[in-house]
């Protein structure tokens, strides 16, 4: 199934234009200015949620982690296809569950407003560690006048350095 985002998402999501898969995908983009090469790794929710009023249809959840060198350095990024997450303008809270651990919980920051659909974790180091070696990721986030809705990752497979 694949959610393309909407054109604000796409622009603070850099380089991944869709949350198109389940599995891994990986970019590479050269910045020619700078002389680096800027990675990214994206995954996507393997359920979808369907959203009340005002949004309409469904809504996918995907998780970015990106190495852009000289701009943004190495960050994660939790990315809502459709209606911005529930964020006061300081921070935003991620629940997540890892396998059978207990449930973790991370602070962000929005992307642009308070009202943004993308989420940039403050703890992305510990996050990526655990989400490497978890067979499964439940993710919690409040969708704005929609509530909280869970999603889930199968994240076998990452390879990121």
């Amino acid at each position: 199934m694949k959610i393309l985002l909407s054109s604000a998402i796409l622009l603070i999501a850099a380089a991944c234009p869709a949350i198109a898969s389940a599995e891994w995908s990986y970019t590479e983009k050269e910045d020619l200015m700078r002389g680096v090469t800027n990675r990214w790794a994206l995954i996507a929710s393997k359920n979808d949620v369907t959203l009340k009023q005002p949004y309409s249809g469904t809504a996918q959840l995907g998780i970015q982690i990106r190495n852009m060198p000289e701009t943004a350095g190495e960050d994660t990024l939790i990315v809502l296809s459709q209606g911005p997450i529930d964020c006061s303008f300081k921070h935003c809270i991620v629940s997540v569950k890892f396998d059978d651990s207990k449930v973790r919980t991370y602070r962000g920051r929005p992307m642009g407003s308070g009202l943004a659909g993308v989420i940039k974790l403050e703890d992305q180091a510990d996050f990526v560690e655990r989400l490497r070696a978890a067979k499964r990721a439940i993710v919690e986030v409040s969708i704005w006048r929609h509530g909280p809705e869970q999603f889930v990752f199968e994240p076998t497979g990452l390879v990121w350095k």
